[in-house]
């Protein structure tokens, strides 16, 4: 007993030492951290000065990135010798450090030549980017350095498997980068570019909120933009602009100026992170094998849903989703140091882990990404948030984490969330949306082929579930398709627990699925059968449910045939008729608070992702290295398959607004102080004519004018259709007039003189005078005032073609014929017009001309009866539509020429009526 005692003793003396000696060791490194630090910053700033130096004197010669070439590999000698000798008095051989410290210089200088093509792309000057790129990568380069090149021999990993493992990572960004440029059609990178001059659609509503934002003082919301849909100002939030990259390039506005575009250098994150998004999620599923990492990078930038969405450049950052997958799953991770069994070590390799980090410290990470995901785009986080939830659970149900630590992270993540919510002002400032399902996931949507590559002919994209089915194009491609079919038979075959160990990813990936599907099931161009119907029918639903109890029955007993088995068959089917009932009860209740995933088929994209990169997975850590050749015929089939996915993409990505006249309409913008315009976009009655709006407000955001109106993804609370002002037009106003051939200006009718009209939009202003009306015709309204066609006049906005010279007292009518169109203003149908030509006899020839037009009765005019006194014809006419006017005057050629001298086109209305004067 004494000597076990003494035995005791001895042991905690030696920890009680080892303690103390670990606690100095900890000082001691704290100390030399800080040391280190500063010395490092000492070598950094003399290589910086020589670089910044040597830089900017050639900057003006050569350019941003050659200066910035030339001056690091100077500063490069300094930097090695200053850091192994004074730095971290490294005693290890010259020549592996040497090519540690090659390599990461060469992956910093890449990294801030990255840098710059980022800051370039986005439209800041060449001194700016010069200087951001040379102050940030030095800091970014003291942590590589020191855990990377100049440590301790016997901590370092070989030199080779070192190699290759950053050259994944960028193998990763290199094919991130090489998928962008595949993509983007010319001059999109180019933040200066006619692409982005008047952008229309989703990318043209982005941009707008951008301009705006970044025009604009600081508000409360700090998201909000008050010179968009003035007076009550419009949240960023809602117009996609990405918030995430607004605040930060409004925050650096006094470094880099607020003349900026970010939507190019969006793009060159997103590409260049995805791939490497990829390559992190197979970390985190224990996928070792370099081959394996960079098949995953491929898929992942070939994803087909990823590629496609281009016109929509925030809901596009799915890199997003793949870090904060792949920081749920590393946060549940044990590395073989805390694995005290081989059943531990087992789950290890299953979850795999990136590096040695605690799995606090991803918790938090996963955390942080979700707050970020956010800040993207709010649909983005109801993607993910479901899954994340599920790896969680599947943490909790393997022992990896516990109930305590998962609320941690809940508690943390929520209040950090709500947090954004309020301040960002995401809630509170616009109203609902509905229309759940309307572009919900056709079933066939991942396995039927759309845009492929591989099959002969054109496949369109499956638009079956709503008018604009395309929302939720989720196709695998034949790649990925090819190995999840793979991976599917080799679970089956070598790894039947995978889904008993993944019950809670399961359950999240199915609940996606079904939110994805909506309630409207569509099966290819046909609809299976509609959730809100089948709730009307309890009968139908009970026989629904009975079948699928069936089935579930019969697959339960063949898998588990014992009584256990039966009793749990029994509370199956039971769940199975309460959810029947539920749905049957609360019918179209369960709908409506999904309102806000009205496009619900894009839930299924971090599904898709998921799956394939999953594949990737489970392929990869098969014992057999035969079964490793699908991941590169995968990735190679992937490629070609969605050549036009890439098409498609580039071809949607400069789609702008086509304007007539739009120098003109630039013009008088940049000379008002508003805009007003009328309907506004959310109360135009057609589609057709929200774009028309959309073209004033792309219009109006080029020249930062402020404007009443604004494309948003939700309508604002108490927003009212029909309460645009019609007043009159106050001085420096611009008064834009959505459609004039299908609305009545209200009293703007006494001001129709200081109106053009470019076909799509009436722009009203008194500041034309003094500006090129280009393209912009002067507008001519249907009331009763001449329209002389004498040269100089102002017949030209309707002579279409056919005409010759004008005259000094009007135009000739050619024999061969020649054609006049006026826009209805003013009309409803039903109306009758009255046309009044003033003629003129050229010749003395006897014979007739005639009026043909699609909206009346051909009208023949005898030149014998007109008198020489009286040249004046008047017709009637019905109107039955609100096309422009039209008709075709022509006459035989052997027939009299007749000339015009004023036409005059009036309703049927003796208050709108004028006679003729002598003067006419």
């Amino acid at each position: 007993m004494k000597a076990t005692k003494a035995v005791n003793d001895t042991t905690k003396t030696t920890n009680n030492l080892e303690t103390d000696s670990e606690s100095d060791v900890k000082a001691s490194r704290s100390g030399d951290w800080f040391r280190r630090f500063l010395t490092f910053v000492a070598v950094g700033l003399a290589a910086t000065a020589l670089h910044g130096l040597i830089a900017w004197i050639l900057v003006n010669t050569l350019g941003s990135i050659p200066a910035n070439t030339i001056g690091f590999i100077a500063a490069l000698g300094i930097t090695y010798a200053g850091n192994y000798r004074f730095t971290f008095r490294s005693d290890a051989d010259h020549t592996d450090t040497v090519i540690r410290f090659l390599v990461v210089s060469a992956v910093t200088f890449a990294l801030s030549q990255w840098v710059l093509w980022f800051l370039r792309s986005m439209g800041a000057d060449e001194r700016t980017s010069l200087l951001v790129a040379v102050i940030a990568i030095p800091l970014m380069r003291f942590g590589v350095l020191a855990t990377q090149v100049f440590t301790e021999p016997m901590s370092r990993k070989p030199l080779v498997p070192w190699l290759l493992d950053i050259g994944v990572w960028v193998v990763a960004v290199g094919v991130g980068i090489i998928a962008l440029l595949a993509v983007v059609p010319d001059g999109f990178l180019d933040a200066g570019s006619e692409v982005w001059r008047l952008p229309s659609g989703d990318r043209g509503t982005g941009v707008v909120g951008m301009r705006y934002y970044l025009a604009d003082d600081w508000h409360w919301p700090p998201l909000l933009t008050d010179d968009l849909s003035f007076p009550e100002g419009t949240n960023i939030v809602f117009t996609d602009s990405i918030p995430l990259m607004a605040l930060g390039a409004k925050l650096a506005r006094p470094i880099i100026g607020s003349d900026i575009n970010y939507f190019p250098s969006w793009f060159i994150l997103i590409y260049s992170l995805q791939g490497v998004g990829g390559v992190a999620l197979l970390k985190s599923l224990g996928v070792k094998r370099r081959d394996a990492l960079v098949t995953g990078a491929i898929l992942a930038v070939t994803f087909p849903a990823f590629v496609y969405r281009g016109i929509h450049p925030a809901l596009d950052a799915h890199f997003i989703m793949l870090f904060t997958l792949a920081a749920a799953f590393a946060s549940g991770a044990i590395t073989e140091s805390n694995s005290t069994d081989s059943a531990s070590a087992d789950s290890a390799s299953r979850v795999g882990s990136i590096g040695s980090t605690t799995p606090g410290r991803w918790q938090v990470a996963t955390g942080v990404l979700l707050i970020i995901t956010l800040l993207i785009h709010p649909y983005l986080l109801i993607m993910i948030t479901p899954l994340v939830a599920g790896v969680f659970v599947d943490h909790w149900r393997s022992g990896r984490l516990t109930i305590r630590q998962i609320a941690t992270l809940a508690e943390g993540s929520l209040a950090g969330l709500f947090a954004v919510l309020y301040v960002g002002g995401y809630v509170g400032t616009h109203g609902g949306a509905s229309g759940y399902g309307e572009y919900g996931l056709n079933l066939l949507a991942p396995i039927y082929p759309q845009l492929s590559g591989i099959l002969p002919g054109e496949q369109p994209v499956l638009v079956a579930g709503g008018p604009k089915g395309w929302e939720a194009f989720n196709w695998f491609g034949f790649g990925a398709l090819g190995l999840f079919v793979a991976a599917a038979a080799l679970v089956s075959l070598k790894d039947r627990g995978l889904p008993r160990r993944s019950l809670g990813l399961l359950f999240s990936m199915v609940l996606l699925t079904a939110l994805a599907v909506s309630q409207t099931i569509n099966y290819g161009s046909n609809g299976v059968f509609d959730l809100d119907s089948l709730a009307e029918h309890p009968l139908s639903l009970a026989a629904g449910v009975g079948i699928l109890s069936l089935v579930l029955g019969a697959f339960w007993l063949i898998r588990r045939p014992s009584r256990t088995a039966t009793k749990e068959l029994a509370a199956v089917v039971g769940l199975c008729y309460v959810g029947g009932a539920g749905v049957w009860l609360l019918g179209a209740r369960l709908i409506s608070p999904l309102g806000i995933v009205r496009a619900s088929g894009r839930l299924w994209w971090p599904v898709g992702l998921l799956l394939v990169l999953g594949s990737v997975a489970v392929v990869a850590r098969s014992s057999s290295r035969v079964l490793l050749i699908p991941l590169a015929l995968a990735a190679a089939v992937q490629i070609v398959d969605t050549g036009p996915v890439r098409d498609e993409a580039a071809a949607t990505m400069v789609d702008s607004v086509a304007i007539p006249g739009s120098d003109a309409l630039l013009a008088a913008v940049g000379n008002s102080s508003q805009v007003r315009v009328s309907p506004s976009f959310h109360c135009a009655q057609e589609l057709e004519d929200s774009w028309a709006a959309l073209d004033a407000i792309v219009v109006a955001a080029e020249r930062g004018v402020p404007i009443d109106t604004a494309y948003t993804a939700r309508i604002p609370k108490g927003y009212e259709c029909g309460s645009e002002t019609e007043a009159a037009l106050a001085p420096g106003e611009l008064r834009v007039l959505v459609m004039p051939n299908r609305l009545n200006p209200g009293v703007l009718i006494d001001e129709l003189h200081r109106c053009r009209d470019n076909g799509r939009l009436l722009a009203c202003t008194d500041q034309w005078a003094g500006l090129d009306a280009g393209a912009v015709a002067p507008f001519l309204p249907v009331v009763a005032e001449p329209i002389s066609f004498a040269a100089g006049a102002d017949s030209q906005p309707v002579m279409t073609n056919g005409w010759g010279e004008a005259q000094e007292w009007g135009q000739v009518v050619p024999t061969a014929g020649a054609s006049v169109s006026i826009p209805l203003i003013g009309v409803e149908p039903g109306d009758e017009l009255i046309i009044r030509f003033r003629l003129r006899r050229v010749d003395e020839k006897p014979g007739a001309f005639t009026l043909h037009s699609p909206q009346f009765e051909d009208q023949i005019i005898n030149v014998s009866e007109l008198q020489p006194d009286n040249y004046e014809v008047q017709l009637a006419v019905d109107i039955d539509s609100l096309d422009p006017l039209s008709f075709t005057m022509t006459s035989r050629p052997d027939g009299p020429l007749i000339g015009i001298e004023s036409m005059t086109v009036m309703l049927a209305n003796p208050e709108q009526t004028l006679a003729f004067s002598d003067e006419d």
